[in-house]
């Protein structure tokens, strides 16, 4: 961790396409890097989510931190069904100045003004989410315990991880069980611009299922299966995979090609998904996924990310749900609006 150096986004280009190496003290805050780059663009990020599928439920809980600007974003989303309208989802409490002092130096515990905690239990392993908002009997509390050690990215500043997800949720004062899985994302050590892209809808893509297999992706859609961008942007194919890979029997490997395909509702919401990894053992996986909750996050104004809670049919047998989360820059938006 000595030899820290920050890295561009994975948005700007594809990650090496094998796994990296999780530690533990991953879970902490990462000053090495803040220490060596003042540019105000570094940034962590730490994102835990839950659902409940019968009742078409997604949650989404989610701090920003850009330490040399000592400000975070944070709070929580939950949605109920498919929601264009972000202000009218379930709970929405996701505010984006806030001082980083809320956090108290630290990852590990944490809880900030607008009734959202965080808390460690054991790195890697276990974790609690809290919120509370009395005014509109909004609240949950949810313990989120590893199915699968995180998959860390090539880049050694990103890992995902699929979670179980237990506990109770409660929305103007009705209650809900919890009993779920859904991915969780830490990342660090990035400069992550809020700049205009001129760039397609980007997802990144999660899925668990009834079998244990598991998979992440990050990729444009593929340019030769008729996007509804074609025409508007150029996206060769060995670049539409930033990173992704594949947990099989237990074992994590890494993807090095994906075909996707993405289609939309007139609100720019995902509808459908269809994908096909490979992986670096050689094995094919093809994916089908309908959403069924959904709505959009602003995590910073010049982009817009539906958050989407997705059915997955894997290899045409298997059932599973995941996230698709679907990032869109004004240029995308523009040319889909004609």
């Amino acid at each position: 961790m000595s030899d820290a150096k920050a890295e561009e986004h994975y948005i700007t280009r594809p990650v090496s396409k094998f796994m990296g190496t999780y530690d533990p003290r991953h879970e902490e805050m990462h000053p090495e890097y803040w220490q060596k780059e003042k540019h105000l663009d570094l940034n962590e990020t730490q994102q835990f989510g839950f659902s409940i599928l019968e009742e078409e439920i997604h949650a989404l809980c989610y701090t920003w931190f850009h330490p040399n600007c000592n400000l975070i974003s944070t709070g929580v989303f939950v949605c109920q069904g498919i929601q264009p309208i972000a202000p009218g989802l379930a709970i929405q409490d996701y505010r984006g100045f806030m001082s980083a002092d809320e956090l108290n130096g630290t990852f590990l515990k944490y809880k900030t003004s607008n009734g959202y905690e965080v808390e460690v239990i054991e790195p890697g392993v276990k974790f609690r989410t809290k919120y509370l908002d009395k005014e509109r009997n909004n609240s949950f509390d949810i313990t989120h315990t590893a199915m699968h050690p995180p998959a860390m990215w090539s880049s050694n500043v990103h890992y995902e991880q699929p979670m179980l997800n237990v506990g109770e949720l409660v929305i103007r004062g009705k209650r809900y069980d919890v009993n779920s899985r859904q991915t969780r994302d830490r990342s660090w050590g990035e400069l992550r611009s809020e700049m205009p892209r001129n760039i397609p809808a980007m997802g990144w893509v999660t899925g668990t299922f009834d079998n244990g297999f598991c998979f992440h992706v990050t990729a444009f859609d593929s340019q030769d299966l008729d996007p509804v961008w074609k025409g508007h942007f150029d996206v060769p194919p060995d670049q539409n995979l930033r990173f992704g890979w594949v947990i099989v029997e237990g074992q994590q490997a890494a993807l090095v090609h994906c075909r996707k395909r993405t289609s939309y509702d007139a609100d720019l919401m995902p509808e459908t998904m269809w994908l096909e990894l490979h992986d670096e053992h050689g094995r094919v996986h093809t994916i089908e996924g309908k959403v069924v909750a959904g709505f959009p996050m602003h995590p910073w104004n010049n982009s817009r990310w539906p958050i989407c809670l997705t059915r997955w049919k894997l290899n045409g047998s298997v059932d599973g749900y995941g996230d698709i989360q679907d990032g869109h820059w004004g240029d995308f938006v523009l040319a889909m609006r004609g």
